[in-house]
């Protein structure tokens, strides 16, 4: 249960930072549809699992198409909207996406209860259709740059910020002073390390690091950071309230 949450998250934040870039490559319009094609293709796989493992692989896809459509949409809005009108837009859209939120888990546990878990997969290929109808039909094309991605810096993220899940979800299990936990979370430092050192010295940076320096930005990250810490608490509790107080999906 814990890694269909986690796979998901997992591979959006790897990934999200490749997103952007190659967003900068082939233009943002592009990849916004590319990623929502992969959605909802990934959605229909997690609708016809048959097994957990295979719920997990396709959640783990899903995290990587999601990827691809947050930088975009984000890049999409300041092309398309005069700075004066940015702000309104993007509240729009952080109100509209706040709102189904909240509404998402209400829906989903209706479905479970009333039809089967699946159909919590199968409602995104209706509204992925019509997301990708509304982009062909309405947004102009982005033309692509030559943003570069970093291959070096994205491994060094990617190892470090999985063993990082990992230690930490699998600790429980393992124990905090095992072998296996200390050895995760040695792989995590070293990654770390290697990646700080490797952003300092590259002229096209994964993670550009100087953007920390500005108070806003880091103040924001901060403020992104705890919000999500309480939210991802408040999913695992979700497991808590079903299977030990034994309350209903819905």
């Amino acid at each position: 249960l814990q890694w269909s949450i986690d796979a998901y998250l997992l591979t959006i934040a790897v990934f999200v930072l490749v997103g952007g870039k190659l967003g900068d490559r082939i233009g943002h319009r592009r990849n916004l549809m590319t990623g929502i094609s992969g959605f909802i293709i990934c959605s229909a796989i997690c609708g016809l699992s048959t097994n957990i493992t295979m719920l997990i692989i396709a959640r783990a896809f899903q995290g990587i198409s999601a990827a691809l459509i947050f930088p975009s949409q984000t890049a999409l809005v300041a092309q398309i909207f005069p700075l004066k009108n940015r702000g309104k837009a993007t509240g729009m859209i952080v109100s509209i996406s706040s709102l189904f939120m909240i509404l998402g888990p209400l829906v989903g546990g209706y479905f479970t209860q009333v039809a089967s878990w699946h159909w919590i997969f199968w409602i995104n290929l209706p509204i992925g259709l019509i997301g990708l109808w509304l982009i062909r039909s309405f947004l102009p094309a982005s033309e692509p740059g030559k943003g570069k991605i970093d291959l070096p810096g994205f491994f060094f993220f990617a190892i470090g910020s999985s063993a990082l899940t990992i230690s930490f979800m699998e600790a429980g299990n393992w124990g905090w002073i095992s072998s296996k936990t200390m050895i995760a979370f040695l792989i995590t430092a070293i990654a770390g390390f290697l990646l700080l050192r490797r952003e300092h010295h590259t002229p096209h940076p994964f993670l550009d690091l100087t953007l920390f320096k500005r108070p806003v930005y880091a103040a924001i990250n901060i403020n992104v950071t705890i919000i999500q810490f309480i939210m991802m608490i408040s999913v695992s509790r979700i497991i808590y309230i079903q299977e030990i107080l034994g309350y209903s999906p819905l």
